[in-house]
């Protein structure tokens, strides 16, 4: 869900502020109103930037620190840097969106015409909302791209990481075509998704929205050259993306992947053909879920390519971890070796002696009845019954086997000093 999320987060941003700013030039009311319900929808909750944004990119970057520590590559400082500008993104998009209430709250008041000892403070605060609402979409944008930028050179970092000597510093990442490659697939295929994700929710959700006529047509008129141009784009990007991947990460998989998404990519335009030619909208459903699975598709493409390329080096790490495994069970062995003569001095001395009597008989006396058979002795140890009427039962001392087995040793073989 994560790639998906954060799709919706940057296509719904850059739609959002690219709309906004065609209400400021055409004057067409519709743009405003679009732009601002973009944002609303892209962002669905509070909750959902963590759950969806943060939490998921924070459990990537531990996975592949782990997967890739033994490697010379810069990838997962690639992901912490796009974290931070994702963290930063995310609060200032959402404050776009929460800005634009407030915004509106001081609009009506002001169209009421409030008393005039009032207007001027009333418009003051607008004034300070509206530069608020503005920055936070510009800037929130921008660390978004950026973010998604790292993101995509992680990625190619890791990818080729097993053949790729690591740069000598963080902006090598802006000097390799794949991470720009990368970067612009990630770009059309979040716009493209954004674009199925606004259909489906105007048109197909819970039967639909309803809309005024020239509303609607505006957004399908819009939404549909959203999809069409940027959906058009992306078989060019996938075979430029398979085609600069390192050859150790090649497979059939990797190739049979995008194929398939450029398939599902084809069978989305044509169904959005009809739906244009036929003036219905009965496909919007199907619309976004062909392209959550081109996604789907070009996700386990990625992941298969990298589990190939990072093969060798994954064989490596279960080697040292099988190591590091037995010389942990090695000092837990010899740090754990269980001492018979401490069993004795702690649970056995306060009665017993090995040659005067106690509580319980001495152990010259009642041991030569187990020699050479410690497992005699072990049972008796670990479940005791009463054998001498001249002395009480001896109690269950609740030793673990390897206990009862380290006192029958050293009882039996110090008894032979007596």
């Amino acid at each position: 869900m994560f790639i998906p999320f954060i799709s919706l987060v940057l296509g719904g941003s850059l739609l959002s502020l690219f709309y906004k700013k065609q209400s400021k030039s055409g004057g067409n009311l519709y743009f405003e109103r679009f732009s601002t319900e973009i944002i609303e929808l892209v962002t669905i909750n509070k909750s959902t930037g963590l759950a969806l944004g943060l939490v998921p990119f924070f459990m990537l970057i531990m996975t592949y620190s782990q997967l890739l520590h033994t490697l010379d590559t810069l990838a997962v400082t690639y992901f912490i840097f796009a974290f931070l500008y994702m963290m930063m993104g995310l609060v200032l998009v959402f404050t776009l969106r929460y800005s634009s209430y407030f915004k509106n709250i001081f609009n009506i008041l002001l169209s009421y015409n409030p008393a005039a000892s009032n207007e001027e403070q009333v418009a003051e605060f607008s004034k300070k909302v509206s530069g608020v609402h503005t920055a936070s979409g510009k800037w929130g944008l921008f660390f978004i791209l950026v973010s998604t930028f790292y993101l995509s050179a992680g990625f190619t970092y890791a990818l080729n990481a097993p053949v790729l000597t690591s740069p000598a510093s963080i902006m090598d990442a802006f000097i390799k075509p794949a991470v720009y490659t990368n970067w612009l697939y990630l770009l059309c295929s979040a716009l493209s998704f954004t674009g199925g994700f606004i259909i489906f929710n105007y048109f197909y959700w819970n039967g639909g929205r309803l809309l005024e006529t020239g509303y609607a047509d505006f957004v399908k008129r819009n939404t549909f050259k959203v999809i069409f141009i940027f959906l058009l784009v992306q078989p060019l990007l996938l075979m430029v993306n398979v085609n600069t991947l390192p050859a150790s990460s090649l497979s059939m998989t990797v190739f049979a992947l995008p194929v398939l998404a450029v398939a599902v990519i084809f069978v989305a335009l044509h169904l959005m053909y009809q739906m244009i030619k036929n003036k219905n909208m009965q496909y919007s459903g199907y619309i976004f879920v062909l392209l959550y699975i081109v996604s789907f598709f070009v996700i386990i493409a990625d992941q298969t390519a990298l589990s190939n390329s990072t093969k060798k080096n994954s064989l490596v790490l279960a080697a040292n971890f099988e190591v590091f495994k037995k010389g942990l069970t090695k000092a837990g062995e010899a740090g754990g070796a269980v001492s018979g003569e401490e069993i004795f001095k702690t649970k056995c001395s306060a009665c017993h002696k090995f040659d005067l009597k106690l509580v319980g008989p001495p152990y010259k006396e009642s041991l030569p009845k187990y020699a050479g058979d410690v497992n005699k002795l072990v049972e008796f140890v670990k479940n005791p019954t009463k054998v001498n009427p001249a002395y009480p039962p001896m109690p269950n001392q609740g030793l673990k086997p390897a206990e009862a087995r380290a006192i029958a040793k050293y009882i039996l073989e110090e008894v032979k000093k007596y």
